[in-house]
């Protein structure tokens, strides 16, 4: 069950099967400037800072971020095949290069994404990645993410607290 939540798809294929909810997000409204991506490590590394991840264990972000909020085009919530609730992040093409890059350079480290010193998750780097979207789930409810989401466009419309993925 924990390895459901964990999971974090980043496959165009199954980006098909998701539904945006196009009553509270099929605008583009920008990107918080809070949300980031950097590499991460579970050990202590020069230039890198910790932080705390959602069952409390230390984790280790590089100081500058790999993409910002310059680097999404939109953020949406969605539905995964399964019928629970994720997150979208849609790359610019500058990005999807980037991320690219980054994930053949940093094969067998995390990729945390974060909005402020929030870590949202950290899935390990296995493979060369170049999408277009990225794709979070396990963070909680609908409501949850509809808030996260929200947040991630830089309108804290709730203060419903999103739990964080791993």
């Amino acid at each position: 069950m924990l390895i459901k939540r964990m999971l974090f798809v980043v496959m165009l294929t199954l980006l098909t099967a998701c539904q945006t909810n196009p009553d509270k997000h099929s605008r583009t409204d920008g990107v918080s400037d809070d949300l980031s991506v950097h590499i991460a490590s579970s050990e202590p590394q020069p230039g890198h800072f910790a932080v705390v991840d959602a069952n409390g264990r230390a984790l280790y972000v590089t100081q500058n971020p790999v993409m910002n909020s310059r680097d999404f085009k939109r953020v949406d919530a969605a539905v995964d095949q399964l019928g629970e609730p994720v997150v979208i992040l849609e790359l610019s093409e500058a990005a999807v290069d980037r991320l690219a890059e980054v994930s053949e350079h940093y094969k067998g480290k995390k990729l945390a994404i974060m909005l402020g010193n929030k870590v949202l998750t950290a899935p390990v780097l296995k493979s060369r990645m170049s999408v277009s979207r990225l794709m979070i789930s396990g963070l909680g409810s609908a409501q949850e993410v509809d808030a996260l989401v929200q947040k991630m466009r830089g309108r804290p419309d709730s203060d419903a607290e999103p739990a964080a993925a791993e």
